[in-house]
C-alpha cells in the first residue's frame, strides 16, 4: 500500500475514534469485523453478551461507539496465567 493510502487510512481511523455514532462502514473499520459478522451480531448476537447495540434512525443503522466499546469489553477473554 503506498504511503499516501496509509496516511489516509490512519486519518480515517482517528476521525472514527472521535465520532459518537458510526455507520456500518465505519464500524467495519473500527472493529475489523466483516459486514456479514456485524449483521449477524446485530440480529442474533452472542450467548454471553446479546446483540451488538444499535439504533435505527430514518431507516439507517447507526452504532454508538461507546456502547460498542462496552459490548466488546464483555467479550474480552482474560486468560489465567
Amino acid at each position: 500500500m503506498p504511503d499516501q493510502q496509509k496516511k489516509e487510512k490512519k486519518i480515517d481511523v482517528i476521525a472514527i475514534q472521535s465520532k459518537v455514532w458510526l455507520n456500518t462502514e465505519e464500524l467495519i473499520e473500527y472493529t475489523g469485523l466483516s459486514r456479514s459478522e456485524i449483521h449477524r451480531l446485530r440480529i442474533k448476537g452472542t450467548n454471553c453478551a446479546g446483540t451488538i447495540p444499535y439504533a435505527k434512525i430514518g431507516g439507517k443503522v447507526r452504532f454508538r461507539r461507546t456502547e460498542v466499546d462496552k459490548w466488546m469489553e464483555k467479550h474480552t477473554v482474560r486468560e489465567a496465567i
